[in-house]
C-alpha cells in the first residue's frame, strides 16, 4: 500500500544559471499497480515550456502535457538546494514564500516560516491541488545551513508519518559552490 505512490527515487539535472540552481530534468521512479513507472518533466527554457514524460516498464516514453514556462518552477531538491544557496532570500519567522513548485503539474505553493526551535527553524507547507479542496499539512526543521533534517505530517488512517536525516554533520554548505560552478549540469538525487 505504502509503495503504490510514494516516489523511490528522486533526481534532477541542474545548471546554475542567473544565479540559482535550475532544473533541467527532474525525474521520479515509483511502483504503481505491479509497474515500475519513470515520469521526467524537461525544462526547456529556450522554448519557454515545460514537459512531462511517463514510462511504464519497459514501454515507451509517453508525452502527457505540455504547459508554458514563464518564470522559475522547482522541484523538490533544486527547491531545497536553491534555498540552501540562499537564492529565495533569508528564511526569516514570520515570513511566507511563495514558490512555483512541481506537483505532478506546476503551481505556487505557501510556506510558511515558523520559529526558531530546539528542532531547528520550523516551516509549514499546506499543499492543496488547484483543482483540490483537500488540503495536506506538512512539516520541516531546517538547521542553521538550511538543510532539512525533520519533516513530518499526519496521513488518514496510518497516522504521523515523519522522516529525520540522521547525519545532518555530513551534508556540508561548502560543497555548494562547487556544485554551482560546473558549466556542465550537475545531477543530484536521493533515493
Amino acid at each position: 500500500m505504502l509503495n503504490r505512490w510514494l516516489p523511490e527515487r528522486f533526481s534532477t539535472e541542474m545548471v546554475y544559471r542567473q544565479g540559482r540552481l535550475a532544473p533541467l530534468v527532474y525525474r521520479e521512479e515509483f511502483v504503481n499497480h505491479g509497474q515500475h513507472v519513470v515520469r521526467e518533466y524537461r525544462f526547456d527554457y529556450e522554448s519557454h515550456h515545460l514537459t512531462l514524460w511517463r514510462q511504464a516498464d519497459d514501454r515507451a516514453k509517453v508525452k502527457k502535457w505540455q504547459v508554458p514556462l514563464n518564470g522559475p518552477v522547482y522541484d523538490l531538491l533544486s527547491l531545497l538546494y536553491n534555498v540552501r544557496l540562499g537564492v529565495l532570500g533569508p528564511l526569516l519567522g514570520g515570513a511566507t514564500l511563495r514558490v512555483s513548485v512541481l506537483s505532478d503539474k506546476p503551481h505556487n505553493m505557501e510556506f510558511r516560516i515558523g520559529p526558531e526551535t530546539p528542532l531547528g527553524r520550523k516551516v509549514m507547507l499546506d499543499f492543496r491541488l488547484p483543482e483540490s479542496d483537500r488540503v495536506d499539512s506538512y512539516f520541516i526543521y531546517l538547521n542553521p545551513d538550511q538543510v532539512p533534517t525533520l519533516a513530518w505530517t499526519r496521513v488518514t488512517l496510518l497516522g504521523k508519518l515523519a522522516g529525520r536525516l540522521l547525519n545532518p554533520g555530513g551534508i556540508k554548505k561548502a560543497l555548494l559552490p562547487e556544485v554551482a560552478s560546473f558549466s556542465a549540469p550537475a545531477v543530484l538525487g536521493t533515493r
